[in-house]
């Protein structure tokens, strides 16, 4: 077998699941995605600074971020309902942490608590434009903060 198809194939950083077994018995490999770096301000230090956070923090984060700024609890983003109150910043929340972070739309799914990830895209292709528009003005260098506030800014206006 090629080398690079040996690679490919079995790469180092997997982990076996023993849980799912294809067809002909072979266990499932999962590759973890490789952490992000989401700059976040650190009101301690003098000047902000870029900080790594793990993924399941920066979409916590960004949930924090998106209840503060609509006045929502965030378990009330993470719940089923449909209230207007509460989609707009679910749809905000669901398209800043798609936008910002490598997470799948069934992965974000299931952080949600959403049946299928039909919800996930809906939300994204309604936001889209919006989301598209900040980050030509906004750049790289904007912390989660400075995105929700123009994006509730951008919605409200």
């Amino acid at each position: 077998m090629n080398p690079l198809r040996a690679r490919l194939m079995n790469p180092p950083n997997a982990v076996t699941d023993t849980g799912i077994t294809m067809r002909n018995g072979a266990p499932v490999r999962y590759c973890p995605p490789k952490p992000l770096v989401v700059r976040v301000r650190d009101e301690s230090a003098d000047a902000p600074a870029p900080v790594e956070l793990p993924l399941n923090t920066q979409v916590r984060y960004v949930i924090l971020a998106v209840s503060k700024a609509w006045g929502v609890m965030p378990n009330e983003i993470l719940q089923r309902r449909r209230l207007q109150r509460v989609v707009v910043p679910r749809h905000a929340a669901l398209a800043i942490i798609y936008r910002l972070t490598s997470l799948s739309s069934p992965q974000l799914a299931r952080y949600f608590n959403m049946k299928d990830h039909a919800g996930v895209l809906h939300a994204i292709q309604k936001m889209h434009p919006h989301i598209m528009a900040l980050d030509r003005r906004l750049g790289g260098a904007a912390t989660i903060e400075e995105w929700v506030r123009a994006l509730k800014a951008r919605l409200e206006a």
